[in-house]
Parts: structure tokens; sequence; C-alpha cells
């Protein structure tokens, strides 16, 4: 459901829920509905889970967010359903867990977008580029294609409801500012490199390792091969 739906929806359904009930919701962002629930006392369990992949992935060994706010057997017993599907619950606080959607989606979405507005602008041949593309530009094309794509209301729900999203968006739009700048400094933009990088710390063996594993085969499309995807990305 929309946003704005479910939460209008947990009243009602709330009133015609058993007390040993479980009150599941798999919403985009967690921190409104979860205020919702405590301000009418439901005296039931519940529950909200984020999976972060499109529902035509398998489960199997990919994260699902799960934010625990009345806790009890229901809700332990779907937690270990997940497990037994091979998926991997992370608990989460829900204000945590909208600050990291902000940036996990929010952020992610915000800049693959960007990057199709750019290239509308630039009016580059699509037929040349996917003869040229190399395999980064051939990655950002092959996510543009799969957002733009999906289904509107969930990528705007990321992005309106979520009160941390803007903040992410500003800083989308100010790096891209500071980038801007430090091509007139080779030194500024060494440093904007540098700065980059630190963000993965420790982890950024196993990403180098992943981005190589993606790059390895061929990335241009295959001719002939023209489906859409009509799901979230």
């Amino acid at each position: 459901l929309p946003e704005n739906v479910a939460l209008q929806a947990v009243k009602v359904v709330g009133s015609l829920m058993k007390p040993d009930s479980l009150l599941a919701h798999t919403l985009s962002v967690q921190s409104p509905i979860f205020k919702k629930i405590h301000a009418l006392g439901l005296p039931f369990e519940s529950i909200g889970l984020n999976p972060m992949f499109a529902p035509s992935l398998s489960i199997a060994g990919r994260p699902v967010a799960v934010i625990v706010q009345n806790d009890g057997p229901k809700g332990s017993h779907l937690i270990q359903m997940i497990l037994d599907w091979k998926g991997r619950p992370v608990l989460l606080e829900a204000e945590e867990h909208d600050q990291l959607v902000a940036a996990m989606q929010a952020l992610t979405h915000a800049a693959i977008l960007t990057f199709g507005l750019a290239l509308a602008e630039l009016d580059v041949d699509i037929a040349k580029l996917s003869s040229l593309a190399p395999p980064p530009h051939a990655t950002m094309l092959a996510l543009l294609a799969r957002i733009s794509s999906g289904t509107p209301e969930v990528y705007w729900d990321v992005q309106s409801v979520n009160h941390q999203a803007m903040t992410a968006r500003a800083a989308l739009a100010e790096a891209v500012g500071s980038l801007d700048e430090s091509v007139r400094d080779k030194s500024v933009f060494i440093e904007l490199m540098r700065k980059s990088r630190e963000v993965f710390g420790n982890e950024i063996a196993l990403y180098q390792d992943l981005c190589t594993s993606i790059f390895e085969g061929p990335i241009a499309p295959k001719e002939g091969k023209h489906s859409q995807t009509n799901h979230p990305g």
C-alpha cells in the first residue's frame, strides 16, 4: 500500500485484530507507522519488514530490515521463517532504518535518475552509447533502465515520505558542486577522490572484488532481447 493509505488503515485494521494477533507491515519508511502504532496503543505484536530487493529476486542470502515494535512469539516465529527461507534479517530501530534507507535507496535512486536526466540533456545517441559503453557506464545504464521502468509510486514514497531523503538529495547536489569545483585544482580533485574512498573503511576490498566480479563478463546488452521490468528495483 502507499504510505498514506497504510497509515490511515492502521486504526481500522487495529480495531478488528485480536489481542494475540501480529501486525506485520512492509513499508519503505518505518518511523511514521511506528509512531502511529505507538500513539494508538495497539495491544498486539507488531513488526515492520522491508525486504531490500525487488519481488522478482530470490530471498536467499538477501537482507530484510526488521523493526520489532511490540515483540512476542509470533514476531519471533516470523523472523525464524525468514531465516528458514535463507533470508538475512537485520534488526534495526525505526529511525535508524529510515536514516540508512535515505542513503541506500533515496540517494541511490536520486543519483541514477539524475544520471538519466543528464543524459537526456546531453542528447547523445543511445545506440552508439550501447556499442561503446565501458563497464561502469553500461552498469549505470542498466540501473537506469531498471529503476525508470519500475513502479513510480514506490519510488515516490522513498523520496517523499522519508524525512531524511531531502538531506540525502541535498548532499548529492552539494557533492556534484564540489566535483565541479575540484576540476580547477588537481590537488583538490585528488583529495575529493580520497574522501570518497574513505567512505568504505575496512570494507573497500569487499566492494573492489564485487565490482571485479560484475565486470568480468561482457556487459553489453544482448541483441534482440528487449525485456522491460515493471517492479521496483
